[in-house]
């Protein structure tokens, strides 16, 4: 007898595995050793690829259920193990792995080269399905299954798809082989495991070309993007983007290597410098009025939505005793926890651009006063600006905050309105301040223009007449039972290379429960 999930898939060329597979006939069955390629059960495989020299008849005989060797996935024990103890090394299932589908390395000499993503080439001919699923949402599967053929059933087979994909998947358990042994596993703490559960991904946006004029608004929503645009590319999970966002909240990188912030001359913009901490600091003054930032004194708690690669939440760590940071981008938060982890004298790099394919490595350095206390006040995860009640329902966010930090993010949400409407049910106790920055850069490619708060005509009864977001904000605001009590424009400077910035004026308002 079988299951849809009896066979277990093996690992593919070069690549190492951990078996073991349960059917309803044969109980389980427990492999310990490391398997690959080298692991296939007839030396013959060894020497050319099998699929293009052999039938699915020939498969069944070198015992590997692949090329439709059968007609369904087998019990684990239906086929003798490899040389090494593995079953179903090739065929049976797909055998999802850890790794993410991303583009290999750059082999060249210069170092600067080795970690960017520029080395994949795609090919004139051919329509990219690769550049759209270097997203780290998409995680590698080899081994094939029963019913792979062709490519699909070659030791060089490579597929990548989200995690929701389960035809013809496995996967592999591992037992020790004495009790001595370590766990060859990572156990999720709790609190991990939560994080993991509470994960909120549901958006369906168009593309944004980063190639077109319009990619010069990327960094307009500085604090991060709590969406994804329109599509299959998320430019927010790009490393030009993680590059620049790294350099626009850690400043102070590039001391070490001599590269300043802004390139010297008479009248640079240093007042746009420290975006990040500059809002955090308002949120912080507007709720404890008096506050120093030198320390948490209080027992606050604060949420930074859209919370990039982390600048504001180790200001706002600074005052409040914990800080709850969410962003869509994967990406951001990774490198956000890196940030959390690393030394202060940094360990973190990311590249500036110089000029052309010139770019430098530089230590992203964490600002003044933040230090691994600081950093230990503040939980980073993914989530969704747009699905905060769920997020609140299912555990990731708290019942209540006393400071909520929305910081350049609002006109990159699909659905601007659904995140303001959730804001009373997380700033529930009078006193309670929310900070709202914006540019209001309204883009067809992140929010539809029935979605827009402003920024159009209205064509109605009494002629044709402007509709200001911030007049819409105001009214949204109000009717969810905030009273405006600040009102400021924060200026922003983030590099594109050493002689090209982005100059942006944000607005920034500030609301009592």
């Amino acid at each position: 007898s079988s299951s849809p999930i009896s066979g277990v898939a093996g690992s593919a060329a070069g690549e190492v595995g951990l078996a073991i597979g349960v059917s309803p006939s044969s109980g389980l069955d427990v492999g310990v050793s490391l398997s690959s390629s080298s692991s296939s059960s007839s030396s013959s495989f060894h020497k050319h690829d099998p699929v293009t020299v052999q039938s699915g008849l020939d498969f069944s005989m070198r015992n590997a259920n692949l090329n439709l060797a059968h007609g369904s996935q087998s019990a684990v024990h239906a086929f003798p193990p490899s040389p090494t103890g593995h079953h179903d090394v090739m065929g049976n299932a797909w055998e999802w792995m850890e790794d993410h589908f991303n583009p290999l390395r750059g082999e060249g000499e210069d170092d600067d080269k080795k970690d960017d993503t520029d080395t994949f080439a795609i090919h004139p001919l051919y329509p990219d399905f690769s550049t759209p699923c270097f997203d780290g949402q998409h995680q590698m599967i080899m081994g094939g299954s029963f019913i792979s053929t062709g490519d699909e059933a070659s030791i060089y087979a490579r597929f990548h798809f989200r995690p929701h994909f389960l035809q013809h998947s496995g996967f592999r358990l591992v037992q020790s082989l004495s009790n001595s042994d370590p766990i060859p596993a990572k156990y999720l703490t709790e609190e991990e495991a939560s994080q993991a559960a509470s994960t909120v991904v549901t958006i369906s946006r168009d593309p944004q070309d980063l190639s077109s004029s319009k990619s010069t608004e990327l960094a307009s929503h500085s604090n991060g993007d709590g969406d994804e645009p329109k599509s299959s590319s998320n430019v927010y999970e790009t490393k030009q983007s993680l590059d620049m966002y790294l350099g626009l909240h850690y400043p102070r990188s590039g001391e070490s290597e001599n590269l300043p912030p802004i390139l010297p001359h008479d009248n640079s913009p240093q007042h746009g410098l420290f975006f990040p901490q500059r809002v955090a600091q308002l949120l912080t003054r507007l709720v404890m009025p008096g506050s120093t930032n030198a320390s948490a004194t209080t027992t606050a708690e604060a949420l930074d939505v859209g919370c990039a690669v982390g600048g504001a939440s180790f200001e706002l760590a600074k005052s409040f005793d914990r800080v709850d940071a969410f962003d869509y981008s994967s990406t951001f938060v990774q490198a956000a926890q890196r940030m959390q982890m690393q030394e202060d004298n940094g360990q973190t790099e990311f590249s500036v651009a110089i000029e052309g394919d010139i770019h430098q490595r530089v230590r992203a350095i964490h600002d003044d006063g933040v230090d691994s206390t600081v950093r230990s006040r503040v939980k980073f995860f993914q989530g969704n600006a747009c699905e905060m009640e769920a997020m609140q329902t299912s555990g990731a966010l708290t019942n209540s905050y006393d400071g909520v930090l929305i910081s350049n993010l609002l006109c990159r949400l699909p659905d601007p309105l659904a995140c303001l409407a959730s804001l009373p049910r997380l700033v529930t106790s009078p006193g309670g301040v929310v900070v709202l920055v914006t540019p209001f850069t309204w883009m067809d490619e992140f929010t539809s223009r029935d979605k827009w708060l402003g920024g159009y005509y209205d064509d109605g009864g009494e002629g044709r007449r402007p509709l200001w977001s911030k007049d819409t904000l105001q009214s949204i605001m109000e009717k969810n039972g905030f009273e405006k009590i600040h009102e400021e424009n924060i200026p922003l400077v983030i590099r594109e290379h050493a002689r090209k910035y982005q100059y942006i004026v944000s607005e920034a308002s500030g609301w009592r429960r």
